[in-house]
């Protein structure tokens, strides 16, 4: 990848901005937020528990550590159903 952390962010939800040195995130429930990283890094992983907008964590006994952004794994309902779903075998010869 040649375009760095603003393209990375770009793609990986549409609530999520990153407008250096900041991190924007607009959630559908209408709490809006504006985190400074400080040159901590960011830590993103994905969870199918964090649905349908992004959740950001940070540490309140460590200032220092990097935040965290949890993004939903799944974009819609039909996702998760279709996660749960028997997934047909693959036969020999096929």
């Amino acid at each position: 990848m040649t375009e760095g952390l603003s393209a990375v962010l770009a793609n990986l939800h549409p609530c999520v901005r990153w407008r250096p040195p900041y991190l924007e995130i607009s959630r559908a429930g209408g709490y809006d937020g504006t985190y400074h990283l400080h040159g901590r890094g960011l830590i993103i992983t994905h969870s199918v528990f964090c649905w349908p907008d992004p959740i950001i964590s940070a540490s309140l006994l460590n200032c220092s550590a990097s935040p965290t952004l949890i993004v939903p794994a799944m974009t819609g309902p039909t996702d998760l159903a279709s996660s749960l779903m028997p997934q047909p075998r693959a036969t020999r010869g096929a």
